[in-house]
């Protein structure tokens, strides 16, 4: 099973520093960057138009808190030194890794700012390594080490948006890291295909925000994996993933408003033009052409160094061209390509009504992909049940003898739309 989970839990926001302590601490130490690093959160995934964290974090691992001299460690007698180990506080001279003491100008920042707190919260908090996060996910972080780069999506958001970020950053728990690093994957999981699994197997906040949990939606989604239709896979998405970040850069854009303006209705194949658009007010442009045509307007008109509007609106209209290009590639790598997706813009009816209208496939076509992947779901786990990969007893999967496919789920819902009877 892929490790998929939500990034680091903190619990302290004395960690959290912005670029001129980082810039201080380097200047004092060249080795404190060994400890800093740029800190993702959610807000910035979905907001910054470059996808670069705007604060840094320090981070000592899961290191012990000092090396022993060897004048200290023979002062200690052996149920000491036992102790001192067990609660990560000292180990042994000979210990060769990093520990936190080696980055003394970095704790004493944790010292005065994270340790007093821990110690006010709950006796597991004030027992527990104060200058450690509270869930660093060691494990992740050891995994992505080996890869390029990381899929990435913020866990509670408008949208399910999957961002290609580098390995090197420290996420927050508002994020969901995804251990791959191949467009092909990218390309299957911003696919309507996937996102319309993600919105049935996840649960929302107030009907218009999907809280995204990967045990869920990642591990019980049926993946199809063959070498020939992955290149086309790679293809598309690194096509999609390369024009989406132009057009985030030359519109000075974060991915929540790129999706506010790709699932507008008015910006369509024929969209006003600027020059039509300098001669109207603001009530009139909202009146007529909604509040997200003005909001791109209005934004484009004020900020520096962006493109024109009409760029930034035939870009958008590409993004969705490129879009209906990735649902068809992942369509046909599971061989359905009988099935019309029909892309338009349509009321999606798990949202709320105020704002339901999204560039989606359509209704009877998301409900036959859905259909189609809970039987290849259910297929996929009776040959695991045939192969002994279940335990009968707990009906829990024996992860040490597979890979995991897909976790069997069911379906509730019945009627999948007339368009294939």
């Amino acid at each position: 099973m892929t490790l998929n989970i939500q990034g680091s839990i903190v619990l302290g926001k004395g960690f959290i520093i912005d670029k001129t302590t980082r810039k201080q601490l380097i200047e004092l130490n060249s080795q404190n960057k060994e400890v800093i690093f740029p800190f993702m959160n959610g807000e910035d995934l979905n907001n910054q138009p470059d996808l670069t964290p705007t604060r840094w974090i320090l981070n000592f691992r899961n290191w012990p808190l000092k090396r022993a001299t060897n004048e200290e460690w023979l002062q200690l007698n052996k149920n000491e030194r036992k102790i001192g180990e067990e609660k990560h506080l000292l180990v042994e001279p000979g210990y060769s890794d990093w520990v936190a003491s080696d980055f003394q100008d970095c704790l004493d920042i944790i010292n005065n700012k994270v340790k007093l707190d821990r110690n006010t919260k709950s006796k597991e908090s004030s027992q527990y390594p104060y200058w450690w996060f509270w869930r660093p996910r060691i494990e992740l972080y050891k995994r992505i080490e080996k890869l390029d780069q990381v899929l990435t999506a913020v866990r509670i958001s408008k949208y399910f948006n999957i961002a290609v970020l580098p390995k090197n950053y420290i996420y927050n728990d508002k994020c969901i890291v995804f251990a791959e690093d191949s467009f092909s994957k990218f390309c299957i999981l911003f696919s309507n295909i996937y996102i319309e699994w993600a919105w049935k197997h996840s649960t929302t906040l107030g009907s218009s925000t999907i809280v995204y949990t990967p045990g869920k939606c990642y591990d019980t989604f049926p993946f199809e994996s063959d070498s020939a239709k992955d290149r086309q896979l790679e293809f598309h998405g690194k096509a999609y993933h390369e024009h989406r970040k132009s057009l985030m850069l030359d519109t000075q854009l974060g991915l929540t408003k790129i999706y506010n303006a790709f699932h507008a209705k008015t910006l369509n194949k024929k969209p006003p033009g600027s020059q039509f658009l300098s001669c109207l007010s603001k009530s009139e442009i909202e009146n007529q052409y909604g509040k997200e045509l003005w909001t791109l307007w209005n934004h484009l008109q004020k900020t520096k160094n962006t493109c024109s509007f009409d760029e930034a609106t035939s870009a958008i209209i590409k993004l969705r061209h490129l879009h209906e290009e990735m649902d068809n590639a992942v369509l046909k790598s599971y061989g359905w390509q009988d099935i019309d997706l029909m892309h338009d813009f349509y009321e999606v009816d798990y949202l709320p009504e105020n704002d339901r209208i999204r560039f989606a496939i359509h209704p009877d076509a998301r409900k036959e992909v859905l259909k189609r992947l809970l039987e290849l779901n259910h297929k996929i786990h009776e040959e695991e049940v045939k192969a002994g990969l279940w335990d009968k007893k707990s009906g829990k999967k024996n992860t040490s003898k597979s890979k995991t496919k897909a976790n069997q789920v069911n379906e509730g819902e019945v009627g999948y739309g007339g368009l294939f009877d």
